[in-house]
């Protein structure tokens, strides 16, 4: 690439002098316009002449792409930064820490900075502080590469998953250490099952809601989620299941109370909480290995429904 092949990425830098930069290196393409001619002389004809041409439109390509991403970051940590606060307003000290703790996290990931910017925006959007923000970028990261999506996808799913265990705190600090451990829970989770990311932002759709309220955790029902993904349950189908297991262990009424009781598997702790879903569920394992197949699935059936046998 050109020695002239500049753009700064520094939001206290005005847009026109954004503009005498790219004036500047398009200047500086002078010595690859030299190179080019000096190729087409070697070559000669017409074949020369295309080279040269070939690679002027590709120079002049890379300047309108790297001229688009500048714009493009630039709009949105503008963006970010207004939700944050006059602090990080465009061309204030604030607004250039935004700018390098998205080019930071560019400069070592496959992420564009633009496309890291939008993850920063996502943050901002849900109310999280800047600095809070910032220090997510890198975690949010490692979840978007290893679940192979973009950013702003990883970011959002994550924030879906704040809100639907109910991690949100009036305490900056421990939203942000929540949001760090649903990003290294999601992580660990498309890591370790035969699950896309997309499947379990659909089953956590369905079921996170409904597992929080009976007192699951996030981890829990990660790991019920990858479980039936094995079992080829995934997405909506996933959700509806895991629903209708929580309900079926939360607030076991008719023939679903008299076969726990049966099979004398308590649901509650002592102080009148629930038990781990995963514990309980081991318990129902354990308790019904003896049976025969169509026992089995009618004590399956009592208790959680047709649709999770």
């Amino acid at each position: 690439m050109a020695k002239g092949f500049k753009v700064w990425t520094d939001f206290g830098v005005r847009r026109n002098d954004m503009g005498k930069t790219i004036k500047k290196n398009i200047r500086g393409m002078g010595s690859l316009s030299q190179s080019a001619k000096q190729l087409s002389g070697v070559f000669g004809g017409v074949f020369g002449a295309n080279i040269a041409t070939m690679g002027l439109m590709r120079i002049g390509s890379e300047i309108r792409d790297i001229t688009q991403d500048f714009i493009d970051l630039d709009h949105t940590v503008t963006a970010a930064g207004a939700r944050f606060g006059k602090a990080f307003y465009r061309g204030t000290e604030g607004a250039k820490e935004l700018s390098e703790a998205v080019r930071d996290v560019a400069a070592t990931t496959e992420f564009k900075p633009a496309q890291v910017a939008l993850g920063l925006k996502e943050y901002a959007k849900a109310g999280l502080s800047a600095a809070g923000s910032m220090r997510l970028l890198a975690g949010t990261a490692k979840l978007a590469t290893n679940a192979e999506i973009e950013f702003q996808e990883a970011a959002s799913v994550s924030l879906d998953a704040l809100d639907a265990f109910n991690l949100r705190s009036k305490d900056a600090a421990v939203t942000e250490a929540n949001l760090g451990r649903v990003n290294d829970t999601l992580t660990k989770v498309v890591n370790s099952a035969k699950l896309d990311f997309e499947d379990f932002a659909e089953t956590l759709k369905f079921a996170g809601p409904v597992a929080e309220a009976t007192g699951a955790k996030l981890e829990d029902m990660a790991v019920l989620t990858g479980l039936v993904a094995k079992a080829g349950i995934r997405g909506s189908l996933a959700g509806t299941t895991l629903k209708n297991t929580y309900l079926g262990l939360a607030a076991p009424v008719g023939k679903g109370a008299k076969m726990l009781k049966k099979l004398n598997i308590e649901i509650s702790n002592n102080d009148g909480t629930m038990r781990d879903t995963l514990d309980v569920l081991l318990d129902f394992k354990e308790a019904t290995a003896d049976m025969g197949q169509a026992q089995r699935l009618a004590a399956i059936n009592a208790v959680f429904g047709k649709r999770a046998i």
